[in-house]
């Protein structure tokens, strides 16, 4: 018999890159593995009830909706790698908690001149996350993997070994996002403390809040640069989304719906191009007279 920890402990490094991620991995199962008797029972003895009472453990502990299908994420993947080792005969099926759509949303342009302007004067390196993720919408775990490694000797390409979907990538960078690459790497190697990132994250939050710039500090989150960068190119550069989804990385279209936040006056700015494509390919569409008079109420009344 062979126990989930023992798996993960052995076989883990085949499945996530050495590094921060695959350490947040670890933790994650190693937590599931303390939960209860886990460490007791073998990897072909789990139910999926097993894993809707660790979730709702998560949830008493204060865990949001999104970390705990963080947690499931790493747990259903160890289980599918164990079935197709033939470790086991069957992975646990277990459905993921539905998030909000409402902590999505995208900076405004005031936004991101305050939040630059807050971050220049304090962490250098922090403005400058903000801009490649304002130009790249690369993913803050992948900002702060960015080494002389991971750049291309021309500086125009920043190499991802391996995303969150467990892709590796490269990612196109324009004049300001070398910029900030390349001053990223002259203040410290982007050597920093994530601690200190949230720390200042939080803190300018509370600052914007308190000014009454922000009303919904919750979704006054960094990942709402990924969001900025897709609906940027999709409503105001009328980018495909095909296109899109490429510069974002995803595997699946549907995913990159999720991240372009469609403006209503580009609803109305679309449908008038419908109307005057019409026009110049049918001319002008007006509605006939009507070719008898309208009836009278009295019209209706049955004659004797």
């Amino acid at each position: 018999m062979i126990t989930l920890r023992e798996f993960f402990d052995t076989h883990g490094h085949r499945f996530w890159s050495k590094g921060k991620y695959f350490d947040t991995v670890s933790a994650q199962i190693h937590r599931f593995c303390d939960f209860r008797n886990h460490d007791s029972r073998g990897l072909s003895e789990f139910k999926p009830i097993d894993f809707y009472e660790f979730m709702d453990h998560l949830s008493l502990e204060g865990a949001s909706d999104s970390t705990i299908n963080r947690y499931l994420s790493s747990l259903q993947k160890i289980f599918r790698e164990a079935k197709d080792m033939e470790f086991i005969n069957r992975a646990p099926k277990v459905k993921w908690l539905k998030i909000s759509e409402g902590r999505s949303r995208v900076f405004t342009q005031d936004e991101i001149k305050m939040i630059l302007d807050y971050l220049g004067r304090r962490h250098e390196w922090m403005k400058c996350y903000c801009i490649i993720g304002l130009h790249t919408g690369v993913r803050l775990g992948d900002i702060q993997k960015i080494s002389t490694q991971t750049i291309s000797n021309c500086r125009t390409k920043l190499y991802l070994e391996t995303t969150k979907n467990g892709d590796s990538r490269e990612v196109l960078l324009n004049d300001d996002a070398q910029k900030a690459v390349q001053r990223l790497l002259e203040i410290n190697g982007n050597k920093f403390v994530h601690s200190t990132f949230r720390r200042t994250w939080n803190a300018m939050r509370k600052e914007f809040v308190r000014m009454g710039n922000i009303t919904n500090p919750e979704a006054f989150v960094f990942h709402a640069f990924r969001h900025t960068c897709a609906s940027i190119l999709a409503n105001d550069l009328n980018i495909n989304l095909g296109i899109v989804s490429k510069v974002l990385g995803h595997r699946n279209i549907k995913t990159t719906i999720k991240y372009v936040h469609t403006k209503s006056e580009v609803v109305s700015g679309v449908m008038d191009q419908i109307a005057q494509y019409h026009s110049r390919k049918l001319g002008p569409m007006e509605t006939e007279k009507a070719p008898h008079p309208p009836l009278k109420t009295n019209d209706f009344q049955k004659r004797p």
